[in-house]
């Protein structure tokens, strides 16, 4: 399983898959940054069922999950201050395939409102077989990264804070999903437009207030930033090519661009593609740029010592050294929010996935019935393997994302 994992996330990939988000900021001739104030406003309008508040919502949710903060804090640990300027600028380049599989997903766009990476798999470049092992791979995603292993996290975090049986916190933490999705997808969308606002804003207030108290600190861990992302020294130590390795792939694991996840639920938008590809730019600079940014600048501010192993210990001991006995219900409150946020998210699309194979509405009964069973086993059981199957089955939805998006990137129109 790991010769996979080497294969699939080589350095030679990442490099690919940076050239290939060159090339779309090429193609769209750079000019969408330029498009992103026009774009906020298109939050304004109303639409029913869904509306396009839940929408941004729910697949912005998905993609800020934990990672947005223990995951910053492993690149950290494993590459170095330096890994958050290599996260920043890879999540900059990879908007463009951001841009272009939500387009593409809404062009493709049947009239039902069904559309997205399957359906411009099957009818765009017309292989059946490519849109079936697509749709599968991101299905098993669903439970695995977007359910098992955040369950899991969650579990572990909460059992070693505050001794809680594994056990109870599993009945409670599926009882209090189950509830969420009682209503089913629409009603999961309309929590997550509740949801997520309040979350964003709690995270950001306390983060850029702690960025504020501190300016001196602030500006030499910048400079501390900025030595270690090209401190030449490093070469002979692996550190330049640590903090790059582990920099760019947290830029690309936290907010999914290229995979293609969120496209379906995106096609659900009754924005023209322009204006909604749009709004998936804007979910990758909120995530990765903005809210991944303030998470690694704070950790770094610390001075906590990355020679640590353990994430969450180095998580809960930075932000202790500037809110005290606040740190860790702020940080639980944090995690919890962002990995329910993250689930109900993943659960979405995952109903998005079965209405392609079957509209009865027994099937996603069952599907929710399976997706609650995956909170309670990630819960209550060590799924650290998963991680290792949750990368490669990114990997595989990257790669058969983009070869479709480079088949079909003739029909993205240059709209600006």
């Amino acid at each position: 399983m790991e010769w996979l994992h080497r294969v699939v996330w080589s350095p030679v990939s990442l490099v690919v898959l940076l050239l290939l988000s060159l090339y779309c900021h090429g193609y769209t001739r750079g000019k969408i940054f330029t498009s992103i104030p026009s774009s906020l406003y298109a939050l304004k309008e109303e639409f029913k069922d869904p509306t396009q508040l839940q929408i941004f919502t729910t697949s912005l949710g998905a993609v800020m999950g934990i990672g947005n903060i223990v995951g910053v804090a492993t690149a950290i640990l494993s590459g170095g201050p330096g890994s958050i300027f290599w996260m920043v600028i890879s999540s900059l380049l990879i908007t463009s395939l951001k841009y272009i599989e939500i387009y593409l997903g809404m062009v493709f766009r049947r009239r039902d409102g069904s559309g997205g990476t399957y359906v411009y798999m099957k009818e765009g470049i017309g292989s059946s077989w490519l849109s079936v092992l697509y749709l599968l791979c991101l299905l098993v995603a669903c439970l695995t990264m977007g359910n098992l292993i955040v369950s899991s996290t969650l579990s572990e975090v909460f059992v070693q804070l505050y001794d809680i049986p594994v056990s109870l916190f599993g009945i409670g933490f599926t009882m209090i999903i189950c509830v969420m999705v009682m209503r089913g997808q629409k009603g999961a969308m309309v929590l997550n437009s509740y949801l997520v606002p309040y979350m964003l804003v709690i995270y950001l207030v306390v983060c850029i207030g702690i960025l504020v108290m501190y300016p001196s600190i602030l500006w030499n861990t910048l400079v501390l930033i900025g030595k270690s992302a090209f401190d030449i020294r490093a070469v002979l130590g692996g550190g330049i090519g640590s903090a790059i390795k582990y920099g760019v792939t947290r830029g690309l694991f936290s907010n999914e661009a290229g995979m293609g996840s969120s496209t379906m639920i995106h096609a659900r938008s009754h924005h023209t593609p322009h204006k909604e590809a749009m709004l998936g730019v804007v979910e990758v600079i909120i995530d990765s740029v903005v809210m991944c940014c303030l998470s690694g600048i704070v950790l770094v501010m610390s001075g906590i010592p990355v020679s640590l192993q353990n994430a969450t210990l180095f998580l809960f001991e930075a932000f202790t050294v500037f809110l005290g006995p606040f740190a860790i219900p702020f940080i639980t409150l944090s995690l919890l929010l962002f990995g329910t946020s993250s689930i109900i998210g993943w659960y979405v699309f995952g109903c998005e996935c079965l209405r392609h194979v079957s509209r009865n509405q027994c099937t996603q009964v069952l599907f929710t019935i399976v997706f609650l069973g995956c909170i309670f086993l990630g819960s209550i059981g060590n799924v650290l393997e998963l991680f290792l199957v949750s990368d490669i089955l990114n990997g595989v939805l990257v790669i058969l994302n983009m070869y479709a998006c480079m088949k079909l990137i003739r029909f993205v129109r240059r709209e600006y």
